[in-house]
C-alpha cells in the first residue's frame, strides 16, 4: 500500500523552519540537555537521531525508567525513535528538555516540559494527527471532485483547530503556521487533475471550471510568503514546473530553457533568484551547454551569494568541457570477473553509463543501451554502478535478471568515489562519452533512447 507520508513530514519541517525563524539560539553554548522518565520499558530502545548531522545517540535509562543526557551539535531537528514510532523533537543551544511518556501507549503519551515545552508538545500533537490522517495516496486522489473537496476543506478544518488549541504558541507563529498550512491545502488541489487522471486510468479529465474557482486570487508573487511559508515556495515550483512543461515547444537544451522561462516570468526578483539557483544547483551539472546555461544564469540573478554559489560550480564544470582530459577511475571491480581502469580503454571510444538498481529511469533505458552496444561494436560501452554497499546485492540481481552482458563496474566508494566526484556527478542515470585519447567529448552525453546519441555516435564513424 503506497500511503501519503510525504505532505505529513514536510508539515513537521515546515514546524522546525518556522520555529528556528521565530528564535534566537545562543550560540556561545554548543550542547542541550534532554533528560525524563519513561515507564514500562521492557525492551524497548530509543534512539535520538539528528536530522542534520545524522548522529545517533542511544538514550540509557535506570531500573526506573530515568534518562538524562547530553547532545551536542543542537539547533536541528531530532527524531525520537522506539520501534516503528517516531516523534519529532526541536533541541536549541542551551535548551534544558524534560519528557515523560509510557512505553506501551508512547506516541499518545509523550509530554515535554521545560524549554521549547509548548513547541515540542505541538510537534508531539501534529505527529499523533499526522498518523490519524494517513491515507492511501491512490485512495485520496480517485476520490471524486466534490470527495476530494470535502475530505480537505475537513483536513484544513482539523489542523487549523490543532494550532488553536495549543495555547502556548505565540500569535505571530500560529499565523505563520496557520498560512502553511492553507498553502498545502491548495497544493493538494492543485495536483489533483495529474494524479486523479492516473489512478482512474483517464488520461482524457479534466477539472471541472470551478474547482480551482477558490485560488483564483492567490497572489504568485507574494515575497513575505515565499519567505516564511515553506508550502508556498513548493507551491511556487509546482506551478512553475506545471506552466514550463504546457509552454516548452523547441528542442533545445531543456534546462537552458527553464532559466529563460524563470528569467521572462518570475516578475518578483527575490522569488526570481531563489528559482533561478534551485533550478541551477543541480541542472547546471547535466546541461549540454554549460557556457549557455551560465549565461542566461547570470542573466537574471541579482543576489550575489547566490551567484557566487553558481559561479564556483560553473569553474569547477569548465574542466569538465569537450577537449579536456577525463577524470579517470581505477581498480573498478568487473561482476564478471577482474577489475578495470580507464588507462585500460585507451585506444577506443567509451560510452560510460553510471547508473543504479533503485533507479528508474536507469533501468528503463537498459533496452535502448543494449540496443547500441550492439550496434556500434567498436566503441566500448563501460557500465558504472554507484549502489551503496547494502544495495550491491539487489545490482547483481539486476545484470542478472536483466542477462547484461557488457562491462559491469561497480564503483569502489559509489558517490563517494573520486571519478563520480570528479564528474560532479549528484543525479543518475548520467552518461559520459570519452575520445580514444581520454579527452570528454561530452560529459553529459544523451540517453540511449535518444535519436541525438544515434546521431552522435554515427558522428564517430566517420
Amino acid at each position: 500500500m503506497s500511503i501519503d507520508f510525504t505532505m505529513n513530514k514536510l508539515l513537521i519541517f515546515i514546524v522546525i523552519m518556522l520555529v528556528f525563524k521565530i528564535q534566537a539560539q545562543d550560540n556561545s553554548i554548543t550542547h542541550t540537555i534532554i533528560s525524563g522518565n519513561i515507564n514500562n520499558i521492557k525492551d524497548n530502545t530509543f534512539i535520538l537521531k539528528g536530522l542534520k548531522d545524522k548522529i545517533k545517540t542511544e538514550l540509557k535509562f535506570d531500573e526506573k525508567g530515568n534518562f538524562i543526557q547530553k547532545i551536542n551539535f543542537p539547533n536541528q531537528e531530532f527524531v525520537l525513535y522506539e520501534g516503528i514510532n517516531k516523534v519529532y523533537i526541536l533541541l536549541n543551544s542551551g535548551d534544558h528538555v524534560r519528557l515523560t511518556a509510557d512505553a506501551d501507549n508512547f506516541l499518545n503519551t509523550i509530554k515535554f516540559t521545560g524549554d521549547g515545552e509548548h513547541l515540542n508538545n505541538y510537534i508531539a500533537g501534529t505527529d499523533i494527527l499526522n498518523l490519524e490522517e494517513n491515507i492511501d495516496f491512490k485512495q485520496k486522489y480517485s476520490k471524486s471532485e466534490k470527495e476530494f473537496t470535502n475530505f480537505k476543506k475537513e483536513w484544513l478544518k482539523k489542523y487549523n483547530a490543532h494550532v488553536e488549541n495549543n495555547s502556548g504558541l505565540t500569535d505571530n507563529f500560529k499565523k505563520r503556521e496557520k498560512r502553511n498550512l492553507y498553502y498545502a491545502y491548495v497544493r493538494d488541489f492543485i495536483k489533483y487533475e495529474k494524479y486523479h487522471k492516473r489512478f482512474v486510468k483517464n488520461k482524457n479529465y479534466k477539472v471541472s471550471e470551478q474547482f480551482l474557482d477558490e485560488f483564483k486570487n492567490i497572489d504568485w508573487s507574494n515575497e513575505e510568503d515565499y519567505r516564511n511559508c515553506h508550502f508556498y515556495s513548493h507551491l511556487i515550483s509546482d506551478r512553475l514546473n506545471a506552466n514550463f512543461e504546457k509552454e516548452i515547444l523547441n528542442d533545445g537544451d531543456v534546462f537552458v530553457e527553464k532559466i529563460k522561462y524563470i528569467n521572462k516570468n518570475i516578475k518578483n526578483q527575490y522569488i526570481k533568484d531563489q528559482l533561478l539557483f534551485k533550478n541551477s544547483e543541480y541542472n547546471i551539472t547535466y546541461t549540454e551547454d554549460l557556457e549557455k546555461f551560465y549565461q542566461t544564469f547570470s542573466e537574471g540573478i541579482k543576489n550575489a551569494v547566490l551567484k557566487e554559489k553558481i559561479t564556483k560550480i560553473y569553474n569547477s564544470l569548465k574542466v569538465l568541457t569537450k577537449g579536456n582530459k577525463s577524470p579517470k577511475f581505477y581498480n573498478y571491480k568487473n561482476y564478471y570477473g577482474g577489475s578495470y581502469s580507464l588507462d585500460d580503454f585507451k585506444g577506443k571510444y567509451l560510452f560510460i553509463n553510471v547508473w543504479a538498481s533503485w533507479c528508474p529511469a536507469c533501468t528503463n533505458e537498459i533496452p535502448a543501451l543494449t540496443e547500441l552496444t550492439n550496434k556500434f561494436k567498436s566503441i566500448a560501452f563501460i557500465n558504472i554502478s554507484v549502489d551503496e554497499p547494502n544495495e550491491k546485492d539487489k545490482w547483481e540481481e539486476v545484470i542478472q535478471s536483466k542477462n547484461l552482458k557488457s562491462i559491469q563496474l561497480y564503483a569502489n566508494k559509489n558517490w563517494n568515489s573520486e571519478f563520480i566526484k570528479q564528474y560532479m556527478i549528484k543525479g543518475v542515470p548520467r552518461y559520459i562519452l570519452i575520445d580514444p585519447e581520454e579527452k570528454i567529448i561530452t560529459a553529459n552525453a544523451p540517453r540511449p533512447s535518444s535519436k541525438k546519441i544515434i546521431q552522435l555516435l554515427n558522428e564517430l564513424k566517420k
